[in-house]
């Protein structure tokens, strides 16, 4: 601990250790991680060579990496990547997520002590003050990456789709209990349906229809409606 700042240094040593020598670890955890994870500068640099070589599909490992941070023009030794070799986990998606953890609680750290500076003078415009912390805690729920992937990280499962498929495995289709959307393959994971029609069609009736199905299926379901109270959302599915 340092000025109040967190972070955990054998932690990152023992992530980037197993980047470095187990040869699938990259891409078990690079959802978790970014350079900011990394407090200490000399790690953030090895996670960067790492990502680079393992994005572009080579294998990251000491002898790769060498030259990687040479084009980066960081000035680290071999002996000090060695140092790495003898750190390292079973339980690496653990330790990427305590830095990931670790990193937002920085990033707050940080966010408070401009708070304080703002709030303290009249120095900036109280708007601008509101909307840059506004911004500020939106990208830490985000919590987005921007990764470059490749086919490989997909084919298996259009492979393990495909053998699904021919081997009459029910697929992870949601039935909405409408033989019209049902027949179509229903409700699947991630897509976005949209009901459209004019007013007084019955738009919300049907959503609520279905919004039932699901649950009496057992699926979570959460419905928002900006029409309508809770009361008179219930008494609706009552009456249904």
């Amino acid at each position: 601990m340092e000025n109040s700042i967190i972070y955990d240094i054998d932690c990152e040593k023992a992530v980037i250790g197993t980047l470095l020598s187990d040869r699938d670890a990259f891409s078990k955890v690079h959802e978790y991680l970014t350079k900011d994870c990394f407090y200490n500068t000399k790690n953030q640099n090895i996670y960067l060579a790492i990502a680079s070589l393992s994005e572009r599909g080579d294998r990251a490992d000491i002898i790769s990496v060498m030259p990687e941070l040479s084009k980066m023009g960081c000035k680290i030794e071999p002996y000090e990547l060695t140092e790495y070799l003898d750190c390292h986990t079973f339980d690496l998606a653990q330790y990427s997520m305590r830095l990931n953890e670790l990193s937002k609680r920085r990033q707050i750290y940080a966010l408070g002590l401009s708070l304080v500076t703002d709030g303290s003078s009249e120095v900036k415009d109280i708007a601008d003050v509101i909307s840059d912390a506004t911004d500020k805690i939106n990208s830490l729920l985000c919590d987005s990456q921007t990764t470059i992937k490749t086919s490989d990280d997909y084919l298996a499962e259009v492979y393990q789709k495909a053998m699904d498929n021919i081997n009459g495995k029910k697929s992870d289709s949601i039935m909405t209990g409408f033989r019209a959307f049902d027949e179509r393959g229903g409700l699947k994971p991630s897509n976005l349906i949209l009901i459209g029609a004019d007013s007084s069609q019955g738009k919300t009736s049907l959503a609520d229809s279905i919004a039932l199905n699901m649950v009496k299926n057992n699926i979570p379901t959460a419905f928002f409606s900006l029409e309508m109270t809770a009361t008179q959302l219930m008494t609706r599915l009552a009456a249904i």
